[in-house]
């Protein structure tokens, strides 16, 4: 079990790195942790705008009590998630939770440790093709079979 970010090292030094996303100019991306709370969603009033239409104005919250930071979804029609579980209401985070919005996925860090860990997990969508379709079956010599 990850212990909490402790206040008293600095809530500064807490970030959320994009660790998954279709925007090539925002992966790897930190936003530091500066202010509590800070918001993410497509309204430009958030401090982390994000793209799409399944993306609320105003999707979802990173808020820190005392001496630990808490998501909270902000009643967003597609849902915020940490670790692959909804948000009801608040949720307790760790460091190295991932937090889901839609299609974005960010990792709850240290500054510090995201700038010194050059091997931060990226997530890239796959494209599966079936090789007896398209162009890859002529590659390996398969062709579609006719009915009949």
């Amino acid at each position: 079990m990850q212990p909490r970010l402790p206040e008293s090292s600095g809530r500064r030094n807490d970030c959320l790195v994009v660790i998954y996303t279709k925007e090539a100019t925002l992966l790897g991306k930190r936003f530091v942790l500066e202010h509590s709370p800070v918001r993410a969603g497509r309204g430009a009033d958030n401090q982390i705008v994000l793209d799409g239409d399944s993306v609320s104005r105003r999707h979802c919250h990173v808020e820190s009590r005392g001496d630990a930071w808490f998501a909270v979804d902000d009643g967003s029609t597609n849902g915020t998630y940490v670790n692959d579980l909804r948000v009801r209401d608040t949720v307790d985070l760790r460091e190295g939770d991932e937090i889901i919005v839609v299609n974005y996925r960010f990792n709850l860090r240290r500054v510090e440790d995201a700038a010194a860990d050059a091997t931060v997990q990226r997530k890239r969508p796959a494209t599966v093709v079936a090789p007896e379709t398209g162009w890859l079956g002529r590659l390996f010599g398969r062709r579609r079979r006719k009915k009949g």
